[in-house]
């Protein structure tokens, strides 16, 4: 801690103002932890959301020493962040080739019994293996990948929402706008009018 405070005193001036000087620093800091957390794995959003809040926080504050403590507490809690993003973030290999496997064939009818095949698992190992490490079960995460990648092509592509619905092998086009209505809180069509691309769009003869 001596050694960031000397930092900031000795590392030369920004402004005569000591307080404005102090400011500048911490500033620099919080950018430099941000930017350190971001390439570690912290979602960009978060870390950029975080450091403004405290640049904020210390913006207002005149009181070198308040200035000390906040810049010490923000320390901790990027700190914080980084190892519950760490512990969120660890996934096992077999988990990890389960998504991938699920990503490559999203087009396709995937039972949990078929990955665990692929895998050389048992079904319910790796149901169970599936939910603890990413909190959701094996189906719940296929249909919401295929929510997604359906999402995308209705904004990049004019095929029909029958045939984007019949391509992700939803059992029905009722079906996949009541799942899809209830992930982005708007049909598929509204969708399309809402996101469509401006760019020339992908067709379904292509």
């Amino acid at each position: 801690f001596q050694q960031r405070r000397s930092f900031g005193e000795e590392g030369g001036k920004l402004s005569s103002d000591k307080n404005i000087n102090r400011k500048y620093y911490f500033v620099m800091l919080a950018a430099t932890i941000m930017r350190f957390c971001i390439a570690a794995g912290l979602d960009r959003e978060s870390a950029f959301a975080i450091c403004s809040v405290y640049i904020n926080k210390a913006d207002a504050m005149t009181n070198l020493k308040k200035i000390d403590d906040l810049e010490m507490a923000m320390i901790v809690d990027f700190t914080k962040r980084m190892q519950e993003n760490r512990k969120k973030n660890v996934i096992s290999k077999q988990v990890s080739r389960c998504i991938d496997y699920i990503y490559k064939n999203l087009h396709h009818k995937i039972t949990v019994a078929e990955i665990a095949k692929h895998l050389d698992m048992t079904p319910s190992y790796l149901s169970k293996l599936f939910a603890k490490e990413m909190g959701t079960t094996v189906s719940a995460h296929i249909k919401e990948q295929r929510l997604i990648a359906a999402a995308k092509m209705l904004t990049i592509t004019d095929y029909s929402i029958s045939e984007i619905s019949e391509y992700f092998v939803f059992s029905s086009q009722s079906h996949f706008t009541s799942d899809f209505q209830k992930k982005f809180n708007m049909t598929p069509k509204k969708y399309r009018d809402t996101h469509f691309s401006n760019h020339k769009p992908i067709h379904s003869e292509a």
